[in-house]
């Protein structure tokens, strides 16, 4: 029985063998969804390891000691505090934040030396200038997945935690291959809970008047 709904919220690897199976759907012509809902930041676009140097930098500006993942630019948060903040919005992984860096890197200023919403402020200021600076890549088959889809005459929304203005950085490059085809985008500005919760998926399907019926996520 086809799947009714999709949200497409895989990594890179996931994204690139979606691409390759909605290609060989979309020519015979049995793409199993009737919409596809994206997430956005790793995703579709590359984003994360820009986001992890931009929230480096900020505790950095702010006295603490960060041992990162890797040391080459961009440098990568610890795994297991990254997945912890994975998709949320702001004002939910700021707190996240703080209390690891405080618990595991300590500040050359000692005590707590930033709020939740200093930080969340000064990292959007570190990512912006990165995204300036260094541009937003696609992510591996994402172009192709899209692009299947939209040929196949598939409904296509994105369902990001991020900002609407962050967003507006993020798309500018990537107008044609991507948000063209988009029928909507919900941000985190546009639901009053962030992921986990389904709030910002059912706010997409709503947009492109899909009723959520089964769901299905692209194999890695």
């Amino acid at each position: 029985m086809a799947a009714a709904f999709a949200a497409a919220a895989g990594a890179a690897a996931g994204t690139a063998a979606a691409a390759r199976a909605a290609e060989h759907s979309a020519e015979d012509a049995h793409v199993p969804y009737q919409a596809v809902i994206f997430d956005l930041d790793g995703t579709l676009l590359d984003t994360e390891s820009l986001s992890d140097e931009a929230m480096i930098r900020a505790l950095e500006a702010k006295g603490f000691d960060v041992i990162a993942e890797t040391d080459t630019f961009p440098r990568l948060l610890p795994w297991p505090l990254k997945r912890s903040i994975l998709g949320r919005r702001g004002s939910e992984f700021a707190p996240i934040v703080i209390e690891w860096a405080e618990r595991e890197w300590r500040s050359t200023n000692g005590g707590s030396v930033i709020t939740a919403d200093e930080l969340w402020e000064l990292w959007g200021r570190h990512l912006d200038a990165l995204l300036e600076s260094a541009g937003v890549k696609l992510c591996a088959g994402a172009a192709e997945l899209v692009a299947r889809l939209g040929k196949a005459g598939v409904p296509m929304a994105i369902n990001t935690s991020s900002k609407a203005e962050a967003v507006k950085h993020k798309r500018k490059q990537h107008e044609d291959s991507l948000f063209m085809h988009m029928r909507c985008v919900v941000t985190g500005d546009d639901v009053s809970r962030g992921k986990p919760e389904p709030d910002s998926f059912l706010e997409a399907a709503s947009r492109i008047c899909v009723t959520p019926g089964v769901w299905g996520v692209p194999a890695h």
